[in-house]
């Protein structure tokens, strides 16, 4: 199996106008992802991150804290532009 690189990259911050159920949702996510690279071990992190976390990430580092990857076929893109941002995800 060959592995495809990414035609494009995008970086983005979350903006702090977060819901509390969208903030705790992300933060969950975050810190599954984190403790499965380190572990190995699932507290229930969303099965396509943990497959884009077993493709991406070869090494691991201890300790190291890793981005939280979205493979493109869950996510969409818009270029609407706004006070708060230009892209939307």
């Amino acid at each position: 199996m060959s592995l495809v690189k990414a035609k494009k990259c995008y970086h983005c911050k979350v903006i702090e106008e977060l819901t509390n159920t969208k903030l705790v949702a992300l933060q969950h996510e975050y810190g599954n992802l984190q403790h499965y690279l380190q572990t190995k071990e699932d507290l229930g992190l969303y099965s396509a991150n943990k497959q884009q976390a077993d493709r991406f990430y070869k090494v691991i580092k201890n300790g190291k804290k890793y981005p939280l990857s979205i493979r493109n076929d869950l996510i969409r893109i818009e270029h609407k532009p706004s006070t708060i941002a230009e892209y939307w995800v």
